[in-house]
């Protein structure tokens, strides 16, 4: 189970990887700015979905313990959705208002440096429904990491402690 596990978690990142790329050429394609638009009206809505799914369906899953794997797994793949569509949208938004020297420089910073800028950038301007939903997106994405990442290190220690320490 623990390969699996780990398969599924490097197959994620480095789809997430090639999503991104895919992402970003679409922005700075001649003509591209209706396909971005697409792009980044699917992620959110896809973005919505998987935040139901989780609503609904994680708390059961992880309740239960031999759905707990599957549930951190879910969990984890939606702070991938979750992370992109907030990088992407940042980076739609730090475009928008500032330009590509600001993009690249954003890039530059671990790739994530589009994301102050663009929370910044709506706050400067007064877009209100862009900020909330950046800071909604920061949240959710932030709050599956966090649960995840305690699921996977809780099942580490048990897996060091051995199975005497399961008893008590």
């Amino acid at each position: 189970m623990k390969t699996i596990v780990l398969k599924f978690r490097k197959l994620l990142f480095w789809s997430s990887i090639l999503m991104a790329l895919a992402m970003l050429v679409s922005l700075y394609l001649p003509e591209g700015e209706w396909l971005s638009d697409i792009i980044l009206s699917v992620s959110i809505k896809f973005s919505i979905f998987i935040l139901w799914i989780a609503i609904l369906l994680l708390p059961p899953m992880f309740y239960f313990r031999k759905t707990r794997t599957a549930a951190a797994c879910i969990t984890e793949f939606s702070s991938f959705v979750f992370c992109l569509t907030l990088w992407f949208m940042s980076v739609k938004i730090t475009n928008m208002f500032v330009g590509f020297m600001m993009v690249a420089l954003g890039l530059l910073a671990f790739g994530i440096g589009c994301i102050p800028f663009s929370i910044f950038l709506t706050w400067y301007f007064g877009r209100w429904v862009d900020f909330e939903i950046l800071l909604v997106l920061l949240l959710l994405c932030v709050l599956c990491r966090v649960i995840t990442h305690m699921y996977f290190i809780n099942v580490a220690n048990k897996e060091d402690a051995g199975p005497d320490s399961q008893e008590q």
